[in-house]
């Protein structure tokens, strides 16, 4: 019996190597039927210990791989709602900034001081406003260049059309299914 903390690989490498040597003793012409037979029954316990331990390895590696791509999809959506919370938070901050400022504006003097917090505000002169960048001209000096995308989605239609396109081919790719 194959033992449980024997590797998935190990498990596979076992039953590959039994059915080569099985297939090395049925096509060595120079055995005897009973030779064969010795030779054949001797692999065969161990190919059966292997394959008996093989769909629990496998189960097992299956149900670890769910239990990653659950973890991403938690990490993923935690993700999403901390970056809606994020962004819930810049909102307040500004309106409340926006909110100081109107109240500072009413004081004589238009400042604050107290042991903690020096607040006060000011007009800035020269701020940049751009209210419609697709207005703006085609100067290079209004745009920072940036790497062109592949549109892989694209690419693949046009392979798929039957055109060919350099550095792009259509390729057979393996995929695991666990279901």
């Amino acid at each position: 019996m194959t033992e449980i903390k024997t590797p998935l690989w190990k498990i596979t490498g076992t039953i590959a190597r039994i059915e080569a040597e099985i297939q090395s003793v049925l096509d060595d012409e120079t055995l005897t039927a009973e030779q064969r037979d010795t030779c054949i029954a001797e692999a065969f316990g161990a190919y059966e210990d292997a394959q008996e331990a093989l769909p629990d390895k496998i189960e097992n590696c299956a149900r670890y791989v769910r239990a990653l791509e659950l973890n991403d999809t938690i990490i993923g959506t935690e993700l999403d709602r901390i970056n809606a919370l994020r962004k819930t938070n810049g909102n307040k901050i500004a309106g409340f900034k926006k909110y100081l400022l109107s109240c500072l504006k009413q004081i004589e003097g238009g400042k604050l001081k107290t042991p903690l917090v020096h607040a006060y505000f000011y007009l800035k002169k020269d701020s940049r406003v751009v209210c419609d960048v697709n207005k703006l001209p085609a100067d290079k000096r209004f745009w920072t260049p940036q790497k062109p995308k592949a549109n892989i989605k694209g690419v693949g239609e046009v392979l798929r059309d039957g055109e060919a396109v350099p550095g792009a081919y259509l390729d057979d790719t393996e995929v695991l299914i666990i279901k």
